[in-house]
C-alpha cells in the first residue's frame, strides 16, 4: 500500500532512487573486481610496496564506486563480465543443441495467443481501494534510498553537534604546548598552524576541519613528555599535510551510495589502516632525520601507540569525520590495526630503487586504467549464418525480404449491384451520380491493384457495353481492345440506366475487399479517416503514472498445437523417408483496453513523456477511405538456416526460412452513418526471436550447421466504436520473457471537407 501512494503522487522520488541504484551497482561491481586485483597486489607485493602506495591503490577502489561511466577500453575490468556472459551463453547454447539432437521434436518454434476483445466501456477514475501486488523486487530501489539517506543524515547530525561543543572550546594558550605545535610543524613541512584546543569531547587526539584545521587534546594529553607530544602532534599535522579530513567528506558519500556493498567495507577498513601505517611512516622519517637512531624513534613510537590504545574512549562522542591517531576504531579492529602498525613501525625501511619505482608507477598506472574505464560495447549486428558450406551459398546474392503478394482464395466472377453505394456518396457530397460512380471506381481499382498482381479495369465512361462474362470461364472476361493475360484480374462498373453495377473477376480475397467497402460506402460515404499510433515500451506502469484505471481485461484463449501434415510428403529420389513436424508452446497472458478521451489521451502521453526510461514511438499517420484497411509495421526478415539439402555433387545447399520480427498492426475503419465516431477493427501482432540456438550434426559425413529459432508471437484482436475525439489504449503487462509494459494507443480522426482544404493549402 506505501508503494502504491509513492507511485501515485510521489513517481520522481521512486525513479530517482531507481537512477541511484543502478549506477550504486554498476560502480560498486565494477569496483568489486578492481579490488580483487588490488588485494593481489597487496598480497604479493607489500614488501616492496609502501603503505601511502597501498593506502593509494585502495582509494582508486573506492573513488570508484562513485563512478557509474567511464570511456571505455580494451583493458577494463569489466571486459569480466563481458567475457563471462558470453562463456555462459555459448555453453547454454552447446546444451540446447544437444538436447535438440536428442529430442529435435521438442524445440521451442513459437508461442502463439490470440486474444478476443469483449465491449469497450469509457474509461472510470481509479478506484483508492485498489492496491498493486508489488515484487519485493521494487523495494530495493527505496530500502537503498533510506539506508543512504540514514547514513547522511546521521552523520550529519552527530557532526554538527560535534562541531558546536569544538566552537564553544577556547584555544589553548599552554607555552608548552604551542611551542611543541610550532617544532612540529616546521619538521612537517607546513605552512599554517592549526588551533590547538583542549577537548573534553575526545579520548584520543584528533583533527578536524579542512579551511580551519583545528588539533584536538584531550585535557590530560599535557602529562605525556615532550616526546610523545611531539609525535602525537607530527602524526596528526599528517592527516592534514594528507587532506584526510577532506577525503573523509568524499568517503562518506561513498559510503551512503555503497553501504550495501561488502567489498566497500573491505576497500574502507584497508584504506584506513594504510592512511593510519602512512602517518606513522611519515612520522619515523622525519623524526629518524633529526635524531640519527630509527630504531630508538621507532620503539618509543611503539610504546606510544600502546599507551593511547589502552586509554578509555567515550562513546557518547564517537564521530566518523575526524581524522585521529587511532582512527576511532574499536574492539577487535583496533587491536588487530594497532598490531600492524606496530609490525609496520618496526620493520626497517628500505629506499626504493628506479627499478622498483618504474614497477610501482606501471603497476598503479594499470590499475587506474583498468579500474577507471568500462567494457567495449560489442558492435551491434544482426543474426549471422554460422561457418559453414551453407554461409558461402547466402553469400552468393540471396535476398531476403517479405514474400511476394499472392492472389488469396480461389478465382471466382460475380456481379454486385452498387447502387445504394454510389447513391449515398452522391447524396452525402452533392454531386450527380455519373460522378460518384467514377469515384467508387478509382478507388474500388486502387485496392483491388493491392490485393492480385495485375488488374484491369474499365471505368463507368469508358464502358460502351454492358459486360456478359461467361460464367464458366472467369479468366477468359477481358477487355475489349486490351490483350488478354492469364491470372489477370477483371473489374468493370456499368449502367443500365437506372441502376449501378460492378462485374469483378478476381480471387475470394479480392472479392471480400470490395464488399468491406462497398457496405462501409452504403453506410457513410467516401469519408476518409486518419489514424495516429503510438507505441509505448516501459518498465512502469504509465496507467498508473497518469492516475488512471484500465477497463478492460480481455478474455484469453492460447491455442492449440497444430496437427502435423501428412500431405505433399513427396520422397525425392534416394530418400526412404520423409516427415514433418509442428512445435507449439501454450502461454497465458493478460491484455488491457481503455477507450480515453482526448483528456486522457493527453494526460497518458505527458507521463509517458515523463518517465525517462519509457521509449516512445510516433508511427506516421495513416489515411484511410472509408472502409479500407491499413497496415503498420515495424517488422523487419532476418534469414536463418534452418534446413540443408545436398546437390548432385554432395554440396550442401542450405534452406533459408525468413523469419518475421517486430510489430504489425492493421487496422479497418469504418465510420458511422453521422459521421461522429469510428468503427475501428485492429488486428496486432507482436513477434520477437527470443532466442538463437546453433545446431551441429553430421550428415553424409558432413558438418551440418544450422540455426533453430525460438519466435514469441502475440496477436490480439480488438474491435471498438470510438469517438471522433477519443483513443483506443491496449496494454500487455511484463509476462515471461518480457519485463517491460507494451502499450498501443491508436487516435483516429474523421476528416472534413475543411480540413482537407487547409491540408491542401498548406502543401501548396
Amino acid at each position: 500500500m506505501m508503494l502504491d501512494v509513492i507511485l501515485e503522487n510521489v513517481p520522481w522520488l521512486y525513479d530517482l532512487s531507481i537512477t541511484g541504484l543502478g549506477f550504486s551497482i554498476v560502480a560498486g561491481l565494477t569496483a568489486a573486481l578492481l579490488s580483487i586485483g588490488v588485494l593481489a597486489i597487496n598480497v604479493i607485493g607489500r614488501r616492496w610496496l609502501t603503505a601511502s602506495q597501498m593506502a593509494f591503490l585502495w582509494g582508486l577502489v573506492i573513488l570508484r564506486m562513485l563512478i557509474p561511466a567511464a570511456p571505455e577500453s580494451p583493458l577494463s575490468v569489466q571486459n569480466v563480465f563481458v567475457r563471462a556472459e558470453s562463456w555462459l551463453t555459448s555453453s547454454s547454447q552447446q546444451e540446447s543443441a544437444t538436447a535438440s539432437v536428442v529430442e529435435p521434436a521438442s524445440s521451442d518454434h513459437a508461442d502463439m495467443w490470440d486474444a478476443e476483445a469483449p465491449a469497450v466501456a469509457p474509461a472510470s477514475p481509479p478506484d483508492s481501494t485498489t492496491s498493486s501486488n508489488a515484487d519485493p523486487e521494487m523495494w530495493l530501489p527505496l530500502i537503498w534510498q533510506m539506508g543512504a539517506l540514514v547514513i547522511l543524515i546521521s552523520t550529519l547530525v552527530r557532526h554538527v553537534l560535534f562541531s558546536r561543543r569544538v566552537a564553544k572550546t577556547e584555544v589553548c594558550h599552554d607555552p608548552r604546548l604551542l611551542g611543541l605545535l610550532e617544532d612540529s610543524v616546521s619538521m612537517s613541512g607546513m605552512r599554517r598552524t592549526p588551533r590547538l584546543l583542549l577537548f573534553d569531547g575526545v579520548s584520543q587526539p584528533a583533527v578536524m576541519g579542512i579551511f580551519r584545521p583545528r588539533l584536538l587534546l584531550p585535557p590530560d594529553i599535557a602529562d605525556l613528555g615532550d616526546s610523545q607530544l611531539r609525535m602525537i602532534m607530527l602524526h596528526e599535522l599528517m592527516h592534514l599535510k594528507r587532506f584526510d579530513t577532506a577525503k573523509a567528506w568524499g568517503q562518506l558519500l561513498v559510503r551512503a551510495a555503497q553501504w550495501w556493498n561488502p567489498f566497500y567495507w573491505l576497500a574502507s577498513m584497508r584504506y584506513l589502516n594504510l592512511r593510519e601505517q602512512a602517518c606513522d611512516a611519515a612520522v619515523l622519517k622525519r623524526l629518524s632525520n633529526a635524531h640519527d637512531d630509527r630504531n630508538a624513534v621507532a620503539k618509543a613510537y611503539s610504546e606510544l601507540l600502546l599507551a593511547l590504545s589502552s586509554r578509555g574512549e567515550q562513546g557518547g562522542w564517537r564521530v566518523m569525520l575526524p581524522a585521529s591517531l587511532l582512527s576511532f576504531t574499536s574492539g577487535r579492529l583496533q587491536k588487530r590495526a594497532i598490531a600492524n602498525r606496530l609490525r609496520a613501525v618496526r620493520q626497517d625501511v628500505r629506499p626504493q630503487h628506479r627499478q622498483q619505482l618504474a614497477i610501482v608507477v606501471v603497476t598503479i598506472s594499470t590499475v587506474a586504467c583498468a579500474g577507471f574505464t568500462d567494457a567495449m560495447t560489442p558492435p551491434s549486428k544482426d543474426v549471422a549464418s554460422p561457418p559453414g558450406p551453407q554461409a558461402l551459398a547466402l553469400k552468393a546474392g540471396e535476398s531476403y525480404g517479405p514474400p511476394p503478394r499472392k492472389p488469396v482464395g480461389d478465382w471466382t466472377q460475380q456481379r454486385y449491384d452498387i447502387t445504394r453505394a454510389v447513391r449515398r456518396v452522391a447524396s452525402l457530397e452533392g454531386i450527380p451520380s455519373d460522378e460518384a460512380a467514377e469515384k467508387c471506381w478509382t478507388l474500388l481499382h486502387h485496392v483491388g491493384s493491392f490485393s492480385v498482381d495485375r488488374m484491369k479495369s474499365v471505368s463507368p465512361t469508358r464502358c460502351w457495353r454492358k459486360p456478359t462474362p461467361k460464367p464458366n470461364d472467369a479468366r477468359s472476361t477481358h477487355v475489349e481492345g486490351e490483350p488478354e493475360e492469364p491470372g489477370t484480374a477483371i473489374l468493370i462498373v456499368s449502367s443500365d440506366g437506372e441502376n449501378w453495377h460492378l462485374d469483378l473477376s478476381a480471387p475470394q480475397g479480392t472479392h471480400d475487399l470490395i464488399q468491406c467497402h462497398l457496405r462501409a460506402w452504403e453506410r457513410s460515404g467516401l469519408k476518409q479517416v486518419s489514424i495516429e499510433t503510438r507505441v509505448i515500451w516501459s518498465n512502469r506502469d504509465v496507467v498508473a503514472r497518469a492516475r488512471m484505471q484500465w477497463d478492460s481485461l480481455l478474455r484469453v484463449a492460447t491455442t492449440t498445437p497444430e496437427a502435423i501434415p501428412t500431405e505433399n510428403l513427396n520422397r525425392a529420389d534416394g530418400e526412404s523417408v520423409s516427415a514433418s513436424a509442428v512445435s507449439s508452446v501454450q502461454e497465458q497472458i493478460p491484455v488491457l483496453v481503455s477507450q480515453l478521451t482526448a483528456d486522457e489521451s493527453r494526460q497518458f502521453v505527458e507521463a509517458a513523456q515523463s518517465h525517462e526510461r519509457a521509449d516512445i514511438i510516433f508511427a506516421p499517420k495513416v489515411t484511410l477511405f472509408n472502409g479500407q484497411q491499413g497496415t503498420i509495421s515495424t517488422a523487419v526478415y532476418r534469414p536463418f538456416v534452418t534446413g540443408v539439402t545436398f546437390d548432385e555433387n554432395e554440396a550442401q545447399r542450405p534452406q533459408v526460412d525468413e523469419i518475421e520480427e517486430g510489430l504489425q498492426i492493421e487496422l479497418d475503419s469504418v465510420c458511422n452513418s453521422d459521421g461522429t465516431a469510428v468503427d475501428l477493427s485492429s488486428r496486432f501482432t507482436f513477434r520477437d526471436i527470443s532466442d538463437v540456438h546453433t545446431f551441429t550434426t553430421k550428415l553424409r559425413h558432413q558438418k551440418v550447421h544450422l540455426q533453430l529459432p525460438r519466435v514469441t508471437e502475440c496477436r490480439i484482436n480488438v474491435a471498438a466504436t470510438i469517438p471522433d475525439d477519443g483513443s483506443l489504449l491496449i496494454g500487455l503487462p511484463p509476462a515471461y520473457e518480457r519485463t517491460q509494459y507494451t502499450y498501443v494507443m491508436l487516435t483516429p480522426r474523421i476528416l472534413t471537407e475543411e480540413m482537407l482544404r487547409d491540408s491542401s493549402a498548406d502543401a501548396d
